[in-house]
């Protein structure tokens, strides 16, 4: 028996449907919490010190990758110089304690890229459930959901150290982008 889109939207039907499985996007991410809850960062991090700070430093550095990303081709669309705005967030990314590179007097996270937990979660999820990956406005909707609870089960490993947290350092580099874009015309 096949889960279809169209299951979901037939199921009042009574008995022909009983007992088929709905798939659902409820099912998609259960299945990507349990994931994480597999991969258990958290568990992993208490019994290993050295893996609890590249997991922050991993974390933050996708933050940075991220806000760069959006800004710098914001920025870039609308015709402005973006070394400015670069050697600020490269700034805040040593102030939160990340480890990286200077460069032409801008600072780079070593770790700078994609954060990499979600990859886990949503290949597993593509894999065991491929149809619900088919429209992309449902494959961003899983990557946010993902993006989500990732910082969700990573935020208590922010505790104990001097480091932003993943939602501080996030507040800090929109400020600064935004400084920016509010000067664009």
């Amino acid at each position: 028996h096949k889960n279809t889109e169209s299951s979901a939207t037939h199921f009042h039907r009574g008995s022909a449907s009983e007992g088929r499985a709905v798939l659902t996007n409820k099912v998609v991410k259960d299945f990507m919490l349990q994931t994480l809850n597999d991969i258990d960062i958290r568990g992993s991090a208490s019994k290993d010190p050295a893996y609890a700070s590249q997991t922050r430093e991993a974390i933050l550095s996708a933050v940075y990758s991220k806000n760069k990303d959006q800004c710098c081709n914001l920025l870039i669309s609308k015709g402005i110089n973006i070394a400015p705005f670069l050697q600020e967030i490269g700034e805040a990314a040593k102030n939160a304690g990340l480890p990286g590179t200077t460069k032409n007097d801008v600072f780079t996270p070593s770790g700078a890229g994609a954060n990499p937990f979600i990859t886990p979660l949503i290949s597993s999820a593509n894999s065991k459930y491929p149809r619900m990956f088919i429209n992309q406005h449902q494959q961003a909707s899983f990557k946010i959901y993902a993006e989500k609870i990732i910082m969700t089960e990573v935020a208590p490993l922010f505790n104990e150290c001097a480091m932003p947290t993943p939602q501080q350092f996030q507040l800090i580099l929109e400020n600064i982008a935004n400084k920016y874009i509010q000067n664009t015309p």
